[in-house]
């Protein structure tokens, strides 16, 4: 399950922006049956261009944008927020949407660009006096390779591990799902649980280098010691020395200013769906720098083309 943010252009005739919204997005809903296709010898029924299952205006970035001071309230659009911000008082002033000229597009990427300025500072303060880290990928890559070179395989021995514990128990999987909630259904799931977690042990063990140590080097380098135990970050989802670390101050100034008006995906007025890249579960995407700088100055470029009195709304998409 994840969260991003969408950003939709409507034309300057869509009178009723919910029902011109839901009509755009149509399209893409993950719920959309669709005539049976074959993919990779498998048969479907599913959305193939499917990115969400419920949309909101607004939602987790209510109040995303500013407004031009002025504004007619009938040409700004408002949403609702997500029960995790619903607290969060909105700045004043700002709006999730609304006519070009309604919204202040360069004073909405002003303040983004500032704000990333007294963020990567920040990140400079923390990590002073600390040395270079190595990246993950090269924890990574040495656990994995560990992992190629075991002497079993883990399916081998989780599969063996279930085997035994079936045999001591007397019981098929079948004949144990089948269980009534008993104290006999309970034993057997610990007897299965006990002869796994062994053999995740054991294979743990047969590995020269395992992802558990991997994650124990990675964050025991002084810098990323720090990071971790700084206050600033303890909430984030990711490594902040993936957000800050390859980029100079001014190319994190220009690329929060580059991501300001446009979402992680944009929705054409012609129904073109682009994106930095595609959303999978808990956050996770395959985006990189090259295909999120790539979408963003396509993004920018078309917001920059818009007529005056087109629409622009913000949606906070779930999928």
């Amino acid at each position: 399950m994840s969260h991003f943010t969408v950003t939709v252009a409507l034309p300057d005739n869509a009178a009723n922006i919910q029902s011109y919204l839901t009509n755009m997005l149509r399209p893409f809903d993950e719920n959309l049956e669709v005539e049976e296709f074959t993919e990779d010898g498998e048969t479907y029924w599913r959305n193939p261009n499917a990115k969400w299952d419920w949309w909101t205006i607004g939602g987790r970035w209510t109040g995303r944008w500013k407004a031009t001071p002025g504004a007619l309230r009938e040409n700004l659009v408002h949403g609702e927020p997500s029960w995790t911000n619903r607290d969060k008082p909105i700045p004043l002033g700002h709006c999730d949407g609304g006519r070009i000229h309604a919204i202040d597009i360069e004073r909405t990427r002003e303040i983004a660009g500032r704000q990333a300025v007294l963020d990567w500072n920040e990140y400079a303060m923390v990590i002073d006096g600390t040395p270079q880290h190595q990246p993950w990928k090269v924890f990574l890559d040495r656990a994995n390779a560990a992992s190629e070179a075991a002497p079993k395989p883990w399916v081998e021995m989780y599969d063996e591990a279930r085997a035994t514990a079936l045999a001591e128990t007397g019981l098929t999987q079948e004949e144990v799902d089948a269980l009534p909630r008993s104290a006999r259904r309970e034993e057997a799931a610990r007897t299965i649980t006990r002869h796994i977690d062994d053999a995740r042990d054991a294979y743990h063990a047969s590995l020269e280098y395992s992802m558990d140590q991997a994650r124990k080097d990675y964050s025991e380098q002084p810098r990323i010691a720090v990071l971790r135990a700084a206050e600033p970050y303890k909430r984030w989802f990711d490594g902040p020395e993936d957000t800050f670390d390859h980029l100079t101050r001014d190319e994190f100034e220009q690329l929060r200013r580059d991501m300001a008006v446009p979402g992680y995906a944009f929705l054409t007025k012609d129904g073109l769906w682009m994106a930095r890249g595609e959303m999978g579960w808990f956050g996770m995407d395959n985006a990189t720098d090259q295909t999120t700088d790539r979408y963003l100055r396509a993004a920018n470029d078309y917001i920059d083309s818009l007529d005056r009195c087109d629409w622009l709304v913000n949606v906070d998409c779930h999928i």
